[in-house]
């Protein structure tokens, strides 16, 4: 590079978002430096500490089945540093805690009717088949849940979700 200023780049933000995109540009021969306000590194996809076990801040994961995560931990050499897990999902409903990680947990979920807890697992499955994301752009993630779901899952189970996320937006998320 010999001190070409140009092929520097500085990145607000250590999240996934930003260290991708450092990755990528480093790849592409950037200097790059990441500027992070908080002591660890992951942004929202980060965790902290308790006793000796690390938790989620919030509720971000990734799948085993998903390829390019997975590429991305083979390439960065980092495949032994990964512990896969069951996954485990249970929602907490007027003081009573579910299971939802299973068709049978969702069959038990008694805060929906018989009908609306099928089109939970109906929508769960359609969710599980977009590829092409970019059709649902012009959709509120509102809309598409309700569409797929009917509103009674969507008042229950996603509008907590949404609102606990992106607060007073959360009807404008697409």
């Amino acid at each position: 590079m010999n001190g070409d200023s140009s092929k520097r780049i500085t990145i607000i933000g250590a999240g996934f978002t930003g260290l991708a995109a450092a990755y990528d540009l480093a790849r592409a021969g950037f200097k790059v430096t990441v500027l992070e306000q908080d002591e660890e590194i992951g942004g929202l996809a980060g965790g902290f500490k308790v006793n000796n076990t690390w938790l989620e801040k919030f509720y971000h994961h990734w799948f085993t089945s998903d390829e390019h995560i997975t590429a991305l931990i083979r390439e960065l050499g980092a495949s032994d540093n990964i512990v896969p897990r069951a996954t485990r999902t249970g929602m907490y409903y007027h003081r009573s805690l579910f299971k939802l990680s299973t068709p049978w947990d969702l069959l038990r979920f008694t805060p929906l009717s018989l009908v609306n807890r099928l089109r939970l697992g109906r929508l769960v499955l359609k969710a599980r088949t977009v590829k092409d994301w970019h059709q649902l752009e012009h959709l509120t993630a509102e809309e598409w849940l309700v569409r797929m779901g009917g509103r009674e899952v969507y008042k229950t189970v996603w509008e907590p979700l949404l609102i606990g996320k992106f607060g007073s937006l959360a009807s404008e998320i697409s």
